[in-house]
């Protein structure tokens, strides 16, 4: 997400002259440029693609609305069987005029086909709770309520610190669920900030980001640590030096932790 303004091209060049060489990719820019031209760009530069992600642009209550999305998903599904990621991850999108359960139930039809789909091509549909200031984003706000839809789906879930940092018991619904958990991603925040997104390099914040490092090695969880960063703060900074300091950081205090 750090380098979605960029070209993909222009984005696979920096990450190879940063050694950031495992990544994942945006269907929705890939949607737009060419599946295939997006699939030789990261083959070309030697690129491991872990995921793609995507944000639903319909509600889930816009049943041809999801026709696009759906068309979308099943696409990035395809592109990753081919590349290898594991996973494809996603928000709910809004509720639309839905209350929870109802949308929850709205989300499991749009998503049916793509689930199946995945699972015969070797890959999992994943979804992200998102912070609840961004209902337009999805309207699962707590890990807990994602594995919840998960459990029932049987799909994966991702982790974002950003989003869950203060959230009870985390350390439990780590251990307990690590079947589900596909991703956990980091980012730091400044309390008092009202814009959304606005993440910060890890370490310019103010989140307890060791701490909730210590609570996910101390879980088990063995899988991919995401360096998730965007917003006005690493646009006036910029994506090289962004993804430099933040990966240099990450990559210490995982050594630290044996990760």
């Amino acid at each position: 997400m750090t380098t979605i303004a960029m070209p993909l091209q222009d984005a696979a060049d920096l990450w190879v002259t940063l050694g950031t060489t495992r990544v994942g990719l945006n269907a929705i820019q890939c949607n737009a440029m060419g599946w295939g031209e997006a699939s030789d760009i990261v083959q070309r530069a030697g690129l491991d693609i872990v995921y793609f992600n995507y944000g639903p642009s319909a509600r889930v209550d816009d049943a041809e609305g999801w026709r696009h999305d759906e068309a979308v998903l099943l696409k990035a599904v395809d592109t990753a069987a081919a590349l290898g990621a594991g996973f494809v991850y996603l928000c709910t999108g809004s509720p639309g005029a839905c209350l929870w359960e109802e949308a929850v139930t709205h989300l499991g039809r749009r998503l049916a086909r793509v689930i199946d789909h995945a699972s015969e091509r070797g890959v999992r549909i994943t979804i992200e709770p998102c912070v609840s200031s961004r209902p337009e984003l999805g309207f699962l706000h707590t890990v807990r309520d994602a594995l919840m839809v998960a459990e029932r789906l049987d799909i994966g879930v991702c982790v974002d610190l950003y989003a869950c940092w203060m959230e009870p018991q985390l350390a439990s619904l780590l251990r307990d669920h690590l079947d589900r958990i596909d991703l956990v991603q980091i980012s730091d925040f400044v309390i008092g900030t009202l814009t959304q997104p606005n993440r910060w390099v890890p370490g310019d914040g103010d989140l307890p980001l060791g701490a909730l490092l210590d609570l996910v090695a101390a879980s088990g969880y063995e899988g991919v640590i995401d360096l998730e960063l965007l917003g006005p703060r690493i646009a006036d900074e910029g994506a090289a030096s962004a993804l430099r300091r933040g990966t240099d950081w990450l990559s210490r205090e995982l050594n630290a932790r044996g990760m």
